[in-house]
């Protein structure tokens, strides 16, 4: 029987085909039919997505008992950061290209900066992200390529006076795609919630008596979000800028096999960026927001211009995803090179704790918050999402009901059932004066066929998530 079972789930989920007008339909295939006459019982399952998997032994001492709740940390880098802002049409207009890149990572971001009356600043910024992380599911980990699109704007007040530098308001809008995973084949204990399922979603595991085989359906769900900041900087001391930012979130993840789920609150941020020499600048950034907690560390060493200056340096991040969020760990080098300021900047007198080494004329310091796009999402906004389907477990025999008896067959031991979850039950082929109960799965009816009779009886099984069949032959005894 367990050797049944391997081959019948095998050959059902490589032949997987999805009616138009029935999600939970699968097509019947040449495979599957010769399956059925080839034994006394026959089964098939169904999911609505695509699915793949092949036949192998696999021992119940080789998989682990999880679930895919827990969240993932991921290691990106080395990357290597790339920034181009050149002033153009004088002094009011700039425009930054950012580029960066690794292994598991690629960005790339365009900002362009309007300088109106001096103090009043603005840039608008459009951002694409693509990362390769980790996913946890019950059937183990999924590392997929997803892609996020964002834009957004900033607008800045400078103050040139005191300590009070300047005040931001800045916000954006988001929109990560969503990715169809094929369905996987996992097992789980008899008449128990807890979940033990193969390491490898694509092997089929070697069940034994004390295990039935569950459909798991698979994705990873996008989201679409936004946030809105407001933020003041100060420069409390000499050589050094503190900035602290409250902000708001609000992100709905698209997810389609359970029930949808939106997030959003408050957080806040603070931005230090310390000038510790002549040419040396450290920038510490902590955001602490709905879907995720940010930390990142920049060094950079600035070589000054005529036009404008060159930034060499390396960067460290960590971001802490909540909800289901990845974890990523971020490091990489950086190059920064900012020209075009139409006129050369000398050093001002400090004044209020402001460093006297540090150009403070409008178009350096323009260019500078320019080259900082409105928009940089440490992490694409995705989260996995599964439901658990019933699958045939090969456990209903062929039937003989003596002439004048009374059937009760339980046909509910054919299937497997989820977690927290309830199946329904239809048959066809039944004889006259037979049925099935629908919530039970129990087919009921009298043998009162005198020259006898044999049905195919197909009986199928459904829940929230797939849908699966079972064939029995139903021999009904005649007088004679």
């Amino acid at each position: 029987m367990r050797k049944f079972i391997l081959m019948t789930a095998s050959a059902v989920i490589s032949t997987l085909g999805v009616h138009a007008d029935d999600p939970f339909a699968i097509e019947s295939s040449p495979s599957v039919s010769s399956l059925y006459s080839s034994s006394s019982s026959s089964s098939s399952s169904s999911s609505t997505s695509d699915s793949s998997s092949s036949s192998s032994s696999f021992s119940s001492s080789d998989y682990e008992c999880h679930h895919h709740k827990g969240r993932t940390v991921n290691t990106l880098g080395p990357l290597l950061r790339l920034t181009l802002t050149p002033s153009m049409f004088g002094e009011n207009l700039a425009l930054s290209l950012l580029g960066e890149g690794g292994e598991q990572m690629y960005r790339g971001s365009a900002t362009l900066g309007f300088n109106s009356c001096d103090s009043h600043w603005f840039k608008m910024t459009a951002e694409y992200l693509s990362q390769k992380l980790m996913y946890n599911f019950s059937c183990g980990h999924e590392k997929k390529w997803i892609g996020q699109f964002a834009a957004g704007g900033a607008y800045q007040y400078k103050f040139y006076f005191g300590c009070l530098d300047s005040f931001e308001f800045s916000g954006y809008y988001s929109h990560a795609k969503s990715c169809k995973l094929k369905t996987a084949f996992c097992a789980q204990p008899i008449n128990t919630p807890r979940q033990i399922v193969p390491a490898d979603p694509d092997v089929i595991p070697d069940l034994s008596s004390s295990l039935e085989p569950i459909v798991l359906r698979r994705r990873i769900a996008g989201s679409n979000g936004g946030s809105g900041l407001f933020g003041f900087t100060l420069i409390p001391w000499t050589c050094g800028r503190l900035t602290f930012s409250g902000l708001y979130d609000y992100i709905s993840y698209n997810r389609e096999l359970t029930c949808e789920k939106t997030i959003h609150g408050f957080g806040g941020g603070i931005r230090f960026h310390q000038r510790l020499a002549e040419y040396l600048d450290v920038i510490l950034t902590g955001e602490f927001r709905r879907p995720y907690d940010y930390v990142s560390l920049d060094v950079n060493w600035r070589r000054n211009l005529c036009d404008g200056w060159l930034d060499l340096g390396g960067f460290l991040s960590y971001t802490y995803g909540k909800s289901q969020v990845s974890c990523v760990t971020a490091a990489g080098f950086q190059f920064n090179w900012v020209f075009g300021c139409p006129q050369a900047c000398e050093p001002t007198e400090p004044s209020c704790g402001v460093c006297c080494y540090d150009s403070l004329c409008e178009p350096k310091e323009f260019l500078s918050w320019v080259s900082k796009p409105a928009v940089y999402m440490p992490i694409v906004l995705a989260i996995p999402e599964e439901c658990k389907g019933t699958a045939p477990t090969g456990n209903l025999e062929n039937v003989f009901v003596p002439f004048g008896s009374t059937a009760n067959i339980d046909t509910s031991v054919a299937f497997s059932r989820p977690p927290k979850s309830s199946l329904w039950f239809t048959a066809t082929g039944l004889p006259t004066g037979f049925s099935i109960d629908p919530r039970t799965g129990i087919i009921t009816g009298i043998s009162n066929f005198p020259a006898g009779l044999v049905s195919i009886i197909t009986v199928t099984a459904i829940n929230g998530c797939s849908q699966a069949t079972e064939q029995f032959v139903l021999t009904l005894g005649g007088s004679a």
